[in-house]
């Protein structure tokens, strides 16, 4: 069994701007560069003699899509409506495939944050954009700390 899902991953100088941002004094996990994608698909554990399957569907969609323009713009606690924060989110806004997109920049030790008597307020508006070259199929190996991220395949868009 596989922890699969399918991702954009960001080019480098978006990874490196958005690690930039690491400076809100917050009890969090912030996530490591490498490991910054947008997911668009959650698969979930699956059996690894599904995994071809799901590696030829994903190439598939990806030959009918163009390259596309995200535009990222802002970021805040997520998700939205709790009254404790779980995460912190870098949240924009994609021409296709994914109407809104988020990328999660720390998770929040929430127990700490209740003890402190002052919550700060993370809401930043950014202004960063990139082009969706394209659509990856990525595993997930869960590790103490933090997850491991492994590319299974690369489908470039059309």
């Amino acid at each position: 069994m596989a922890r699969v899902f399918i991702a954009i991953n960001l080019p480098q100088e978006i990874k490196e701007k958005l690690v930039s941002y690491y400076n809100f004094e917050l009890p969090a996990k912030w996530t490591k560069k490498e490991n910054l994608h947008i997911t668009v698909d959650f698969w979930g554990y699956i059996r690894d003699d599904k995994i071809p399957e799901i590696i030829e569907k994903t190439k598939e969609k990806a030959k009918n899509i163009s390259p596309f323009l995200i535009k990222l713009n802002k970021i805040c606690f997520a998700p939205p409506g709790y009254s404790i924060p779980k995460m912190v989110w870098v949240t924009g806004k994609a021409d296709k495939l994914i109407k809104d997109v988020h990328i999660t920049l720390a998770r929040i030790k929430k127990w700490e944050l209740q003890r402190q008597e002052n919550i700060i307020e993370i809401e930043k508006n950014i202004n960063l954009e990139f082009i969706a070259e394209s659509l990856d199929v990525m595993e997930s190996k869960l590790k103490k700390g933090e997850p491991e991220y492994i590319l299974l395949q690369k489908n470039k868009f059309q």
